[in-house]
């Protein structure tokens, strides 16, 4: 704090109390939105998108998990989504069947998945950051109280300050003829996952486009090489995974994901993530196929039992329910497969298919 000031603007020298409104200058220049926190180090909340709540809910509609709902914290709003959710079966207990909704004027516990960030407290610790509320189509549908937060996701420091790109998108589309976008193939271990995304980079790269391959397997060699197949480190491969793919994105490549990603709370997490720029390919090649082909012998060590965790055999695979693209590789050679991807692309408005679409998206 460089100085406290009052209204009239006029410097305060004594310490001001709970209650007061006061004006602040710090010492260095920060970017501040409404809903922001100011607190002492140390004592900060949490800056989260997975708050667990217990909630009131007032809809017509009844809540259910997959909904998309808008959360107020105090002064910031943040759109989200319901990722789980437990409803009130009677005043002692709740259940979490898959199939679970809050009806109106009921009582339930949800998790959260936030678009961004927000301060926030459990109730229990911080009554004023620790209330929520919902709106749904800009009514209020429900509130509640924050009952915990996923661990390790405080602020992160102030001396940390993004840095934009000096090209602007319209630049990079001039020279690539298209726009950036993630292109995530999710399927069984040997459906063809890795075949059909080198066959697409090969393909945009011929066509003087940016395309950069993220394989999932490449990436648990380096930059994940700390993660485990636990559904918790799952969820934290797939979460960097989105991140780094749509970082490259946002900068005008088009990043091609090879990946298992077996759950789909996981695969919903990275699109929420990458928002409009993701596009879901399910490669949908049988199981039995993909166990007689085995190109790394994974199938055959886990048959064994000298691989654990492994998807398809030691671990479900949740198939995508609605996938901009489903390929069948035991169907479809690979050429034919990636005309299919290319023409998703076009069909998305990602490829400028002619100087005239090069116009019309930018």
């Amino acid at each position: 704090i460089k100085t406290v000031e009052g209204w009239p603007q006029t410097p305060v020298t004594a310490p001001q109390g709970a209650g007061r409104s006061v004006g602040i200058t710090l010492d260095r220049e920060l970017f501040i939105e409404r809903g922001d926190v100011i607190a002492h180090v140390g004592r900060e909340p949490q800056a989260a998108r997975r708050p667990h709540a217990r909630i009131f809910w007032l809809h017509d509609q009844p809540l259910a998990k997959g909904d998309n709902i808008l959360v107020r914290l105090g002064t910031r709003e943040a759109r989200g989504s319901v990722v789980a959710i437990e409803k009130a079966v009677d005043p002692g207990s709740l259940s979490n069947e898959e199939n679970a909704a809050i009806a109106r004027n009921h009582v339930g516990e949800i998790e959260i998945a936030l678009t961004q960030p927000v301060a926030v407290d459990p109730y229990t610790e911080n009554a004023r950051t620790g209330r929520l509320v919902i709106e749904v189509q800009g009514r209020i549908a429900g509130g509640g109280l924050v009952l915990s937060i996923a661990a390790g996701k405080r602020a992160a420091p102030v001396d940390i300050m993004p840095v934009e790109s000096a090209l602007q998108p319209q630049e990079r589309a001039d020279r690539y003829r298209h726009k950036g976008a993630v292109v995530w193939m999710t399927g069984l271990p040997g459906a063809g996952k890795s075949t059909l995304a080198r066959a697409l980079e090969r393909r945009l790269f011929s066509r003087g486009g940016n395309p950069v391959l993220l394989d999932g397997d490449t990436l648990r060699a380096g930059l994940n090489k700390d993660l485990g197949f636990t559904p918790e480190d799952r969820a934290e491969n797939i979460r960097r995974l989105a991140e780094v793919a749509t970082h490259l994105a946002r900068n005008g490549q088009i990043a091609i994901v090879a990946a298992v990603s077996p759950a789909r709370d996981d695969r919903a997490a990275a699109r929420r993530i990458a928002g409009d720029l993701f596009r879901e390919v399910h490669v949908a090649t049988p199981a039995e196929i993909c166990e007689s082909r085995d190109p790394k012998g994974h199938y055959a060590k886990a048959r064994a039992g000298a691989l654990q965790n492994f998807t398809g055999i030691g671990t479900d695979y949740e198939p995508p329910l609605d996938a901009e693209l489903v390929i069948d590789t035991a169907t479809r050679g690979i050429a034919d497969a990636t005309d299919e991807l290319e023409a998703l692309l076009s069909k998305t408005g990602v490829l400028f298919d002619d100087i005239a679409d090069l116009g019309a998206n930018i």
